[in-house]
């Protein structure tokens, strides 16, 4: 049976986000100087694509670096310098366009974690060292649809969530 749309079930809006800046470590009690943002991915899902847009540069004293990924922390994006080299402000990166930081389940050729069969969380990690930051603002979004496994119907997945 080929798929089909079933709007009943969700919208064509593919996108889920969160926003990494400065108002997160004190709201997710992370540690200090770990800023972190979660996506829940629902069973039986693909996932299209994960992107990051850098909106405003982190200016830690020594380092602000984002790590990706699920059970594998950095297996999409691996050690991505938010501060000055890898993601300028206004620059963005996806799966199709990793700027040489795909992480392990990230080829040149194929993405190994495309679909699972069971729920898992899409985490952002962003680490900074030295002094505190003042500013720093990231985008971080995954894109993806979900089989419902009567046999053939893929449904989109909606809603756009801005944690801020």
């Amino acid at each position: 049976m080929p798929f089909r749309f079933d709007h009943s079930k969700g919208s064509p809006v593919l996108l889920k986000a969160v926003k990494l800046d400065l108002t997160l470590s004190a709201d997710d009690a992370d540690a200090a100087g770990v800023y972190t943002a979660t996506i829940a991915i629902p069973a039986a899902t693909i996932i299209t694509d994960v992107g990051v847009h850098a909106v405003a540069l982190w200016n830690a004293g020594t380092s602000a670096t984002l790590n990706v990924g699920d059970a594998d922390t950095d297996g999409i994006f691996a050690a991505f310098d938010m501060k000055a080299t890898d993601l300028l402000a206004g620059e963005g990166i996806t799966l199709y366009n990793a700027g040489g930081k795909g992480g392990a389940d990230v080829s040149a050729t194929h993405w190994n974690a495309g679909y699972l069969s069971t729920a898992r969380n899409i985490t952002f990690v962003l680490t900074t060292v030295g002094t505190a930051p003042t500013t720093g603002e990231t985008i971080c979004w995954v894109q993806y649809a979900a089989t419902d496994n009567d046999g053939g119907t893929l449904w989109i997945e909606h809603g756009t969530y801005l944690v801020t």
